[in-house]
């Protein structure tokens, strides 16, 4: 089977092997691959990790994708989990988990959100534009497909031409591997605490000026009354200035 240059990331094996969504994530869960990704401010550390992906998609059959094309989907990933992760904090919210229409919501701003965030919070800079939407229900369980067959991957040491090879595991050893998920990102706690943080400080604050323009429109409000009882503005102002 030849891959489709244009095709989804999540659709390109070539000859049963993985996809390049599944060794994007492989790659980011090896050693410091996501925490050096996250600190890549400059465009040319960018490239530089992307063409170690490169190399690495193609050690594993995967040909077709570009240094600019991967260094793209890793921004554009970053992006959507900051977009998902700044609609979460919005709502106060930490997690999807148990939240059915918050986990809706998530998916349709980052289709990969589940996979993609442990590793990729704290990317790139965002710019407001809106993400690429795709169908909620039928991405939510095509990245649940992707995740599991994921697992079924396991590195074979064998130096730089290390090859990955496809074992079945039980569902509670599958389990297992998910609940370490977080555990292998390489995501400082500390920063995540301080993230947290940020976002109820910002709310906090969002609230407060929500009550300062309520008040306002409070004190507007009966400004209007005391000039129908024609008092005049000059009276209004000292007993109510703004």
């Amino acid at each position: 089977m030849v891959a489709n240059r244009e095709g989804r990331w999540d659709e390109d094996a070539v000859d049963g092997g993985p996809s390049s969504m599944e060794l994007l994530l492989v790659w980011l869960r090896r050693d410091n691959n996501a925490a050096r990704w996250r600190q890549a401010i400059e465009r040319r550390m960018q490239a530089t990790i992307a063409r170690k992906v490169h190399e690495f998609f193609v050690d594993h059959g995967i040909t077709h994708r570009t240094v600019s094309g991967i260094r793209s989907k890793l921004w554009q990933l970053g992006r959507q989990v900051g977009e998902a992760d700044d609609w979460l904090a919005s709502k106060g919210l930490l997690h999807v988990d148990g939240n059915e229409k918050a986990r809706r919501t998530v998916m349709r701003l980052c289709p990969d959100y589940l996979e993609v965030a442990p590793f990729l919070r704290f990317a790139l800079p965002r710019i407001a534009t809106s993400p690429h939407v795709y169908g909620c229900e039928t991405n939510h369980a095509t990245s649940r497909r992707r995740l599991a067959k994921n697992q079924k991957l396991r590195r074979v040491d064998g130096g730089p031409g290390e090859c990955l090879e496809r074992h079945q595991t039980s569902r509670r050893v599958r389990t297992r591997c998910h609940n370490r998920h977080d555990d292998n990102t390489g995501i400082d706690r500390g920063a995540w605490q301080e993230m947290e943080l940020h976002h109820r400080r910002e709310l906090l604050r969002l609230e407060l000026q929500i009550k300062r323009d309520q008040a306002v429109s409070v004190r507007v409000k009966i400004r209007k009354e005391l000039l129908d009882l024609d008092l005049s503005l000059q009276e209004i102002n000292q007993l109510l200035p703004l």
